[in-house]
């Protein structure tokens, strides 16, 4: 009897060890670290610290690769398995797929993050994305699919998305840049997501006006996800903000089409310095480029790949692209053009996004 109760007191006491509780639950993933959460009050406590120590990203592209591939069984193996519990979902998909209904995906997405995380999915014509376990990119163009990046809650950096915009462009927009003003931290990159060519290119040059030494960058879209089902709005704004962001973006012309021109401008990418330790990307390109262009698919992004070799990548094909060269202040550039706004709107161009958290 005395050696039953040994046990059990080297057993408690090994279990409310901060070492011990922490080797045990260090390998665990983020859903799995939850459930061990309810364990009692120390437990709880120590996942919560771990859960604010990790800060990994992680990135998929899912696409069909038959009649029978199950999007939303692969969904959700992705989204039970992530280390690092999301605060931020970038999610691409393509709106007119065949094989299952976007709404069907935002649901399914929307039940398996946290309710504080913000998910930000387009639906466009093509989709780009980065494959988790080969790191290989893929531009999806004609199958169905469906691509993530998941971020972590990176101290000093907030992610604002305004309300959906759908008339009163001017006005809504002014409001939305003024709530970003009155914030304590910089923007650095404002996402800027037209549904319809209706809305005035005004709201993208007054934002400039508003935030000049920041990067205005995204595409003409089909649908936003704003919460748990598919919506048409005119207009989506998201900024991303904090100090610590280091910021720079390509453009890559409509009258470059061939794959030497377009890898001087991932060079031009690449010799803005930025720290590529943890970064992200965007890539916002023109229905018109891609595979039907080069004559062959992925191009533009595996020449990103090659000179970013441990970078995920996201991004669209859309109707139209909104962007310019740029590099920010933090990055050594100041591309501020504080007489006039640069010319921002293009067509049968590819905008690349290059975002460092330093």
């Amino acid at each position: 009897m005395s050696c039953m109760y040994e046990d059990h007191k080297i057993s408690v006491l090994l279990l409310n060890s901060v070492d011990v509780v922490e080797a045990i639950l260090t390998p665990l993933n983020a859903k799995q670290l939850n459930k061990c959460s309810r364990v009692c009050k120390f437990w709880s406590r120590t996942v919560t610290r771990l859960k604010k120590k990790r800060k990994t990203k992680s990135w998929a592209c899912l696409k069909a690769d038959g009649e029978d591939y199950d999007f939303i069984s692969n969904i959700t193996t992705y989204f039970n398995t992530l280390y690092t519990e999301p605060h931020v979902v970038f999610m691409m998909f393509r709106s007119d797929m065949e094989s299952i209904d976007s709404n069907t995906i935002s649901k399914c997405v929307q039940e398996l993050i946290p309710q504080s995380c913000k998910l930000i999915g387009i639906g466009c014509g093509g989709i780009v994305g980065t494959e988790t376990s080969t790191n290989n990119i893929h531009e999806m163009e004609y199958t169905d699919a469906v691509s993530f990046l998941c971020l972590p809650k990176y101290d000093n950096v907030e992610f604002v998305t305004s309300d959906d915009i759908e008339d009163n462009f001017k006005r809504e927009a002014q409001t939305f840049a003024d709530i970003l003003r009155s914030s304590a931290f910089s923007t650095h990159v404002l996402l800027t997501f037209f549904g319809d060519f209706t809305v005035p290119r005004i709201v993208g040059n007054n934002l400039y006006k508003s935030f000049p030494h920041c990067l205005i960058a995204g595409a003409y879209i089909e649908s936003v996800v704003p919460n748990d089902e598919i919506y048409f709005p005119l207009l989506h704004l998201t900024a991303i903000m904090g100090d610590r962001l280091q910021v720079a973006s390509v453009i890559i012309e409509n009258d470059v089409k061939d794959a030497e021109s377009t890898e001087e401008r991932m060079k031009r990418l690449k010799q803005y310095g930025l720290n590529e330790r943890n970064s992200f990307a965007f890539m916002f390109a023109c229905l018109g480029r891609g595979e039907g262009l080069y004559g062959q698919c992925n191009v533009e992004s595996s020449l990103f790949r090659r000179y970013f070799p441990q970078t995920p990548l996201i991004g669209l094909f859309g109707n139209g692209e909104i962007g310019y060269n740029h590099v920010s202040r933090q990055a050594g550039g100041d591309t501020g053009h504080l007489n006039k706004s640069p010319r921002m709107f293009h067509s049968f161009t590819t905008v690349f996004v290059l975002i460092s958290v330093t």
